[in-house]
C-alpha cells in the first residue's frame, strides 16, 4: 500500500511519529521517498470543509492568527460543530497558546444551556477533554461568565459573547490534526490565537 502525505500533513506531526493501526494483518516495514507530483491529489470534501483557512498578522504585541470558523455540521438534538483550527496554525507559536473564541446566538433557538466543548480533530476524539485551561471570568454583577461542565465542556453565562481558553504546548502535541468546537445553544464563529504570556492568575 502506498500513501502520499502532503507537506502540511507532515508538519502537523510536530515531534510525534506516524503510526499504523491494523486489523487481521501486520505492517512490517515502511519505505519513505519524495513524492513526484504527476497529477492533482483528490482530498475528500469532508476534510476540505473541516479545516478552516487562517491568516497571520504581526504587530508590536506579537503574532496573531485569525481563524473564521463556519458551521460544519448540525446534529438533530441540536448540537453545532465548527470547522477545525488546523494544527499548523498552532505551529506559528513556540509555547502555550491563548485562544479567544467569538460566540454567537442562534436565531429562533430557545435552549436553556449554552455549552461549548473543545474536541480533537481527527483520531482519539476526546484527547482535549481536560487538557486545556479556562481562565476565571465574571460579569459586571460578579457572577461567573464560564463554568466547567461535568462532561469536560464549558457552560457559558447569558452575557458571554467571547470565551478565552489556554492550550498548553504539551496538549497541542497530542492533537491529531487540530481542534474544533462542538456547542449547544450557541455557535463558535471565530478563533484568535496569540502567545500566552501568563496574564491569568486563576483558572477553573
Amino acid at each position: 500500500m502506498t500513501l502520499v502525505l502532503s507537506k502540511e500533513g507532515v508538519e502537523s506531526l510536530g515531534d510525534d511519529a506516524l503510526g499504523f493501526e491494523a486489523y487481521n494483518l501486520i505492517i512490517t516495514s515502511a519505505e519513505l521517498k519524495r513524492a513526484e507530483k504527476k497529477r492533482d491529489i483528490n482530498i475528500d470534501d469532508w476534510y476540505e470543509l473541516r479545516n478552516a483557512a487562517y491568516s497571520v498578522s504581526e504587530n508590536e504585541n506579537g503574532k496573531t492568527v485569525t481563524v473564521p470558523l463556519s458551521e460544519d455540521r448540525i446534529q438533530s438534538w441540536p448540537s453545532y460543530e465548527s470547522q477545525a483550527i488546523p494544527k499548523s496554525a498552532f505551529f506559528e507559536f513556540d509555547g502555550d497558546v491563548k485562544v479567544t473564541l467569538k460566540i454567537e446566538e442562534i436565531e429562533g433557538l430557545e435552549f436553556e444551556q449554552r455549552i461549548v466543548y473543545v474536541q480533537n480533530s481527527g483520531y482519539c476524539f476526546g484527547v482535549m477533554n481536560n487538557k486545556y485551561l479556562v481562565p476565571a471570568a465574571k460579569d459586571d454583577t460578579g457572577n461567573p461568565l464560564v463554568k466547567r461542565d461535568h462532561s469536560f465542556g464549558m457552560m457559558l453565562g447569558k452575557s458571554c459573547s467571547e470565551l478565552t481558553i489556554v492550550i498548553p504546548k504539551n496538549a497541542m502535541d497530542k492533537m491529531s490534526s487540530g481542534v474544533f468546537f462542538q456547542s449547544m445553544g450557541v455557535k463558535v464563529t471565530q478563533a484568535r490565537l496569540e502567545d500566552y504570556n501568563g496574564e491569568y492568575d486563576e483558572f477553573l
